[in-house]
């Protein structure tokens, strides 16, 4: 929905290029309206996390983002930083996970090249605990998320 000068408009689908019957899910959108999302195919349980820019106002097809940023079979509830300079991504089959999955950070240069993944650490990633929900402020300063840890 748009926001108008009364408040929210009606809302409406995003176009079929992203709405595609596939199971489409947690949205996050840079500054410029770039928006990346999670991705999972009809009949895979394979997910994964597509970026789609927004062009003249209308949306590009969706990219599949490169390894450094879905290193695994199984990414979800991606967040992408306001400026696009790094993702916050959950992930599970990576051989220095904490948890069950953990949050991991990856940066992007100015050239649209990623760094390899980086652990966010116990201090966020619990044994036996699930990563998910990642929330980055639009001004950057702070991120959210949620766990299922106990302690």
């Amino acid at each position: 929905m748009d926001r108008t000068e009364t408040g929210w408009g009606e809302p409406y689908p995003l176009p079929s290029v992203i709405n595609t019957g596939d199971g489409v899910f947690f949205p996050s959108v840079t500054r410029d309206g770039t928006l990346y999302f999670c991705k999972q195919k009809q009949g895979s349980r394979d997910t994964y996390i597509y970026r789609t820019k927004k062009v003249n106002g209308v949306y590009t097809e969706p990219e599949l983002l490169p390894k450094q940023v879905n290193p695994s079979t199984s990414q979800f509830n991606a967040c992408i930083a306001p400026d696009e300079s790094f993702i916050i991504i959950c992930t599970s089959l990576l051989k220095d996970k904490i948890g069950f999955t953990d949050y991991y950070v990856v940066f992007r240069s100015k050239d649209d090249t990623w760094s390899e993944p980086i652990n966010l650490g116990s201090t966020v990633n619990k044994p036996a605990a699930t990563a998910i929900s990642p929330f980055i402020t639009p001004d950057g300063k702070y991120f959210f998320f949620a766990s299922n840890m106990t302690k």
